[in-house]
């Protein structure tokens, strides 16, 4: 059981998320530019150098953890994390055409395996989102007043 480790690691995640979270604070608080930007770097310096290796590291302690609890708790900081890093997402291409849904869709009743299938679908679902979210953009867009 490495339960001395799991309270030592939720003792350095809260540590990091409440400095995140005083940093945000003045941030949004601030009315001058430059002092947001350079906030806004810092919170992006902790982020990048302190948020992402301390949860690879807790991934990597829970999966060597056997202890069913310690692993549930693990899990909990792992997911605490990710919440902190959703916003730090790498943007990606997306491919909305009619005819790239229409050959994950051949693709998908082509596929031989269930995990050939399963991977393929998840390709078609997040095809179909970016759609519906490239769709929802143009009408607000759309709807939005030109005074704004």
């Amino acid at each position: 059981m490495i339960t001395g480790k799991v309270a030592a690691l939720t003792t350095e995640v809260n540590h990091i998320l409440d400095r995140r979270g005083q940093l945000l604070r003045q941030r949004d608080a601030t009315q001058d530019l430059q002092q947001a930007e350079v906030l806004g770097e810092s919170i992006a310096k902790i982020d990048r150098e302190l948020v992402l290796p301390l949860r690879k590291r807790i991934h990597d302690i829970r999966n060597a953890t056997h202890d069913h609890t310690d692993r549930k708790r693990l899990k909990k900081l792992e997911a605490r994390l990710d919440r902190v890093i959703s916003g730090i997402e790498i943007e990606r291409e997306s491919d909305i055409s009619a005819r790239h849904q229409q050959d994950l869709r051949e693709a998908l009743s082509n596929a031989k395996t269930n995990s050939e299938r399963r991977r393929i679908d998840r390709k078609l679902r997040r095809a179909r989102r970016d759609k519906n979210l490239y769709l929802a953009s143009l009408r607000d867009t759309i709807t939005r007043p030109d005074n704004q």
